[in-house]
């Protein structure tokens, strides 16, 4: 299923348009922190213990990644290596770097992928596989093809458990 084109191109509304100011970066910690409370909640969640069960050199798949603030928040945990942040959106996967850079995310750790849930063009296995605010844009018939796709890049033998 293609991606319709007005989310190719989108015009972000102004709390995703983040550049280099520290302006457009506050913006955009104001509606994740005070307007949605999503930061507090994706900060509680990845700092669960049994999620990062490995002590170094994690392969992270942030799927839907947007403007990359939780690519952001998962490249600084150390136990991570790399983050691929995957976006369908131009206008979104553009913002990736300048949100990494306002994060203090050391260079190299996020790889912007031109991707979606049926074409994750990740280029390698992954420990672990993130939807965060991204699952609900999964259509029902794209669920098949985007849980196969997420089975056949996780590392093989590795099992993960995680009960909220």
């Amino acid at each position: 299923m293609e991606l319709a084109e007005r989310y190719k191109e989108e015009i972000l509304a102004a709390h995703w348009d983040v550049n280099e100011t520290d302006e457009s970066f506050q913006r955009l910690l104001n509606h994740i922190s005070s307007t949605t409370n999503f930061k507090a909640f994706f900060e509680k969640e990845i700092a669960h213990p049994s999620l990062f069960s490995l002590p170094e050199g994690l392969i992270v798949a942030d799927i839907g990644a947007g403007v990359g603030w939780t690519s952001s928040l998962l490249a600084l945990k150390p136990e991570v290596k790399k983050v691929y942040a995957v976006e369908p959106s131009k206008s979104r996967l553009s913002k990736i770097p300048y949100v990494a850079n306002h994060f203090n995310v050391p260079e190299g750790k996020i790889e912007c992928i031109d991707g979606n849930f049926e074409q994750l063009n990740i280029p390698e296995s992954v420990h672990l596989a993130c939807l965060s605010s991204s699952f609900h844009h999964c259509f029902d018939e794209q669920m098949p093809s985007m849980l196969k796709n997420l089975k056949e890049i996780l590392v093989e033998k590795t099992s993960y458990s995680y009960k909220n």
